[in-house]
């Protein structure tokens, strides 16, 4: 009988791939790293986002995400409830982070630790889709990263290419005027004037084709590459803050790791810059991911002020977007103007229009029967000249409008 056991628990751990990280030195440390991501999370949550104000709020204060619209039904969550989620979440992740170091030590500890950070990403997945708030590409590319590590097949070449695959990605995203120009940064350079100009066209450059050189098996254009990548993410803190650049120290990890522990196999004089045969896994994996970043270019207009089919592809600033609202609540022969935008709103959602959905939901709800509303959103790049429509609904609540995830909502103007 314990024989018997012993060859289902080793089918299951052949299965997801935890036989896969036992015999990898270098996937065991990057599961810390891993772990270590949802730790700096665990920080960076407690010490920004106030998570259990946020989800302590009223109903009609909601902000929910496209595909769970009903979010609001949860509130308002007890405040001890969020803080206790919050520390099983650290204790988690530190203990994860722990136990993929601790392989030497306890044979038995790299499946716990395997657990333990499917535990942490399940739990963060919860507290994550309470709130459209929350959004942000370091969660989205920790979570892809965390799925491909815990469950899909020759795991350190197919993260790899993901990692690659984000890079490529942001700097497709970065080919506007508003990143050239320096229009989307969130706060002002070090470095101004030419130099500044130079350094955010060669950023493009860097994630567009010198990433390729992480994917080398040739030591001085790998670290080259890496040490690039080092000082692009440090310059890049006292513009977007430490959580990002901490998320991707943690990500790049795996290349270094990759390469000490000879995962590329031979190293002869002729290494190669590329690996283009690659098992149909990860072809399929690589693939999912691609036409999940291509699904916003199938909507109509500009959907970085639009928002939509962002939800499937990375997010990043490449829009520095202003707009105005105007929602005008009717009762009766009561009308009232309310003008202001949500306030405490990331740069990247401060004009979302599924943020004003929402926010005229919510209204529609306190309002009751008999009351409606007209809901209008303009909105530009900052380096438009003109505003144009995104939202113009007139009779919001009597139409009863739901938001849709996968095609473009006739209701939202192009």
């Amino acid at each position: 009988m314990a024989k018997a056991r012993e060859m289902l628990g080793a089918k299951v751990a052949r299965w997801l791939g935890v036989a896969e990280i036992k015999g990898s030195p270098a996937l065991r440390r990057f599961g810390a790293l891993l772990a270590l991501g949802h730790v700096i999370t665990f920080v960076f949550w407690t010490a920004s986002k106030d998570l259990p104000g946020l989800l302590a709020q009223r109903p009609h204060a909601a902000i929910c995400w496209s595909f769970f619209e009903d979010c609001w039904r949860l509130r308002p969550i007890p405040r001890a409830l969020i803080h206790w989620a919050l520390i099983v979440y650290c204790v988690l992740a530190v203990l994860g982070t722990l136990l993929f170091l601790g392989h030497r030590v306890w044979r038995r500890s790299t499946d716990w630790a395997y657990a333990a950070l499917v535990a942490m990403n399940l739990l963060k997945m919860a507290i994550f889709v309470l709130d459209y708030r929350l959004m942000g590409n370091y969660h989205y590319m920790l979570f892809i990263v965390s799925f491909a590590y815990l469950f899909w097949p020759n795991k350190a070449l197919v993260c790899r290419y993901l990692i690659v695959g984000f890079y490529i990605s942001a700097g497709s995203l970065k080919l506007n005027p508003e990143w050239l120009s320096g229009a989307a940064l969130l706060r002002p350079p070090f470095l101004t004037g030419w130099l500044g100009d130079m350094s955010l066209a060669y950023v493009v450059i860097l994630e567009l084709l010198l990433v390729l050189g992480l994917l080398s098996t040739n030591p001085i254009i790998l670290f080259a590459t890496l040490a690039q990548f080092a000082i692009f993410h440090i310059y890049s803190w006292h513009i977007v803050g430490y959580f990002y650049p901490c998320i991707m120290f943690c990500l790049l990890g795996i290349f270094p790791l990759c390469f000490i522990d000879k995962l590329d196999g031979d190293r002869s004089p002729g290494m190669r810059l590329l690996r283009l045969r690659l098992p149909r896994s990860t072809w399929l994996l690589l693939g999912l991911y691609a036409a999940a970043q291509i699904a916003p270019l199938l909507f109509p207009g500009d959907v970085a002020l639009t928002g939509e089919g962002r939800i499937f592809a990375l997010n990043m600033l490449d829009a520095k977007s202003e707009c105005s609202l105007l929602l005008v609540t009717k009762e009766g022969n009561v009308h009232t103007e309310h003008a202001a935008l949500r306030p405490g709103l990331g740069v990247r959602i401060r004009c979302d229009p599924l943020v004003y959905f929402n926010t005229a939901q919510g209204l529609c709800r306190e309002l009751g029967p008999g009351g409606d509303l007209d809901l209008s959103l303009v909105s530009r790049r900052e380096t438009d000249t003109f505003y144009q429509p995104v939202l113009s609904v007139t009779d919001f609540c009597s139409k009863k409008l739901t938001y849709d995830t996968w095609f473009h909502n006739g209701w939202m103007d192009p």
